[in-house]
């Protein structure tokens, strides 16, 4: 899927704004990935085709940022890039920005459905985290932050920063 040049315009000139957008694997899924060799480099099945919807704006923005707008195959920002699901989207992978990658199109057709080794899921993408909506929120933030709450790490839309959001409907 090609993104859209309109929320590409939008998009800052500065892409060097420290933002980590791949969380950290767990020691024992990085073994059960290496010793499952025989998967890497096979064709994932295919369990679906058709139409789907197509993948909102703002997520489609919000993993722009994150990405800071370079491939994350080859790392160049001079080209024009390409939604990629990690998971391809007919082997039942999802439209969650934790599945969402951006890809220049030589990365993207080079790949294909291939099945690659993947370290570690892709952080997830909120328009807004919980220290930006204490900031420019509209005041009902704090009925999402009782104690106790579930803290999940995701990447702000709002500050283009690793942050906690407690309210995972605000997730992406």
């Amino acid at each position: 899927m090609t993104i859209d040049q309109e929320p590409l315009e939008m998009m800052p000139d500065d892409p060097a704004a420290e933002v980590p957008h791949v969380s950290t694997i767990a020691a024992e899924a990085f073994a059960e990935l290496a010793a499952d060799d025989t998967a890497v480099g096979q064709r994932h099945q295919v369990v679906r085709t058709g139409e789907r919807e197509p993948i909102p704006r703002l997520v489609r923005w919000l993993v722009w940022h994150r990405d800071r707008g370079r491939c994350q195959g080859c790392g160049r920002d001079d080209v024009q890039l390409e939604l990629d699901h990690v998971t391809p989207w007919s082997a039942s992978g999802s439209d969650d920005s934790t599945n969402l990658r951006l890809l220049c199109r030589r990365c993207n057709t080079d790949r294909s459905n291939y099945r690659s080794f993947e370290l570690g899921g892709l952080l997830p993408v909120a328009e807004i985290c919980d220290r930006c909506m204490e900031t420019h929120g509209d005041g009902c933030h704090m009925r999402y932050t009782h104690p106790g709450a579930e803290h999940h790490t995701a990447f702000c839309g709002t500050c283009k920063r690793r942050s906690t959001v407690t309210d995972t409907r605000r997730l992406r």
